[in-house]
């Protein structure tokens, strides 16, 4: 089983509709039953570090392994499912705001990507993603606001943070 970040914080409890905005509330029920499968072997979207399977339910698990290998549009459909029956999983909003922007959907992607952070504000993932669509979006002073974030939560290793510094001063040039 992998260490897995995930779980909510645990703010008021959502009532399980999905439907983007309202839907706040962390239980924690995430967590994971450490199946993964994964191979190892990272897959296509390069530079994409935490798509990593480990640490999330095996529902979650099955649907990253087509996330892992660009079958967006399928992934989507299986998220969109997922996140109607676990709507205070922060990771599966991760992943249906990372896939709906691949599609080029930033308008579906942030308003994944808020509920959430406000599920898990500290969503070190998130906050990447989210930042990618800023840039994606000409928004860049709200990634770097993302950044700053991320430099607030990372001490040590944190490839979400060095993901988003590169791609921002990419942006800069």
């Amino acid at each position: 089983g992998g260490s897995g970040s995930s779980g909510g914080s645990g703010s008021s409890g959502g009532s399980g509709s999905s439907g983007g905005s309202g839907s706040s509330g962390g239980s924690g029920s995430s967590g994971g039953s450490g199946s993964s499968g994964s191979s190892g072997s990272s897959g296509g979207t390069a530079g994409d570090s935490n798509l990593s399977s480990s640490g999330y339910n095996s529902d979650l698990s099955k649907i990253v392994i087509k996330v892992r290998n660009e079958n967006f549009d399928e992934a989507l459909i299986d998220l969109e499912k997922y996140v109607y029956e676990n709507p205070d999983d922060a990771n599966g909003w991760n992943y249906i705001g990372f896939v709906s922007r691949k599609l080029k959907n930033f308008d579906d992607a942030e308003r994944y990507y808020t509920v959430g952070l406000e599920i898990n504000p500290n969503h070190v993932g998130i906050l990447e993603y989210q930042g990618e669509l800023y840039i994606e979006t000409n928004r860049l002073e709200m990634a770097k606001d993302n950044l700053e974030k991320l430099n607030d939560l990372c001490i040590f290793n944190c490839s979400e943070r060095d993901e988003l510094r590169s791609l921002i001063s990419s942006a800069n040039e």
